[in-house]
């Protein structure tokens, strides 16, 4: 996990988002998670009740009994928590961990725990 002094040095720091056609705000779980990491509240007004399109390496699935939930890591050590409907589960059995993929969702901002994105679909 890498400290804020770490990421500002080192410029990897996140990107500016930017956004697809469907006005969704694009970044990655890495740049998302990162600037949660650094300041919650500036996140929190550029992406909280908004959908975004994050792009990223599963880092496990986790099925419930009323939900799916799609988790990513990342280094600044802030997880990235996609969740999933049950309509959408058969959707979800084939993703592995590693595995790259697109989710869309409303980013519900950092809960103390976790960034949570609701209502999430695969894109293709």
């Amino acid at each position: 996990m890498q400290t804020e002094a770490q990421l500002s040095k080192s410029g990897a720091g996140p990107k500016p988002p930017v956004k697809n056609a469907a006005g969704d705000i694009v970044i990655s779980t890495d740049d998302l998670a990162s600037e949660y990491f650094l300041d919650k509240a500036a996140a929190d007004k550029k992406y909280k009740g908004k959908r975004v399109e994050v792009k990223g390496s599963i880092a496990a699935v986790i099925p419930t009994p009323d939900q799916t939930i799609v988790a990513f890591n990342s280094p600044s050590g802030t997880e990235i928590s996609c969740k999933f409907t049950m309509q959408q589960r058969a959707k979800l059995t084939a993703l592995k961990n590693d595995q790259e993929v697109k989710i869309r969702g409303t980013c519900q901002g950092h809960n103390g725990l976790v960034v949570e994105v609701l209502n999430c679909e695969l894109v293709p």
